[in-house]
């Protein structure tokens, strides 16, 4: 792995991702609580909003990023597209695992196993979707010589 790919680095390829993408329309970075704000500027939908939750620094010159992604998109009155909207925010997290995954090399790896998780009702706004919890790991270079 190649040093200094930054919490910044991550950010960028995140946003790069959304850009590149024909269904998202909106892309956040920061803490949870700040969707609610990102949700009232526009509501273009979906919207995928990524935060750090934890950095480690294991003892073997390694730093990790625990990251949780939100991937979300606006319910009906009635509930009756959450299923589609389920599985369009499942299958677009699918997709971005495999886009971190596959733009790896040299840079970082992901740690096995990130986990997808389904949400409804989770802000002010009537949204349903998917949570993405991923771990990236790049080194972490400790020797100041």
């Amino acid at each position: 792995m190649a040093n200094h790919f930054t919490l910044n680095n991550i950010k960028d390829l995140l946003d790069l991702y959304v850009q590149n993408n024909v269904q998202l329309k909106r892309f956040g970075f920061g803490v949870i609580p700040d969707v609610e704000d990102m949700i009232a500027e526009s509501q273009e939908f979906p919207v995928m909003y990524a935060n750090v939750d934890t950095v480690q620094f294991p003892a073997d010159n390694q730093k990790s990023y625990d990251l949780t992604i939100l991937i979300f998109d606006l319910l009906v009155n009635d509930k009756s597209n959450e299923i589609d909207v389920w599985s369009d925010s499942i299958q677009q997290a699918e997709d971005l695992i495999r886009y971190i995954t596959y733009n790896s090399t040299n840079y970082y790896t992901v740690a096995d196993n990130p986990r997808i998780e389904t949400f409804t009702e989770r802000f002010t706004d009537f949204v349903a979707g998917a949570k993405l919890n991923i771990t990236i790991t790049v080194d972490n270079e400790t020797n100041i010589c």
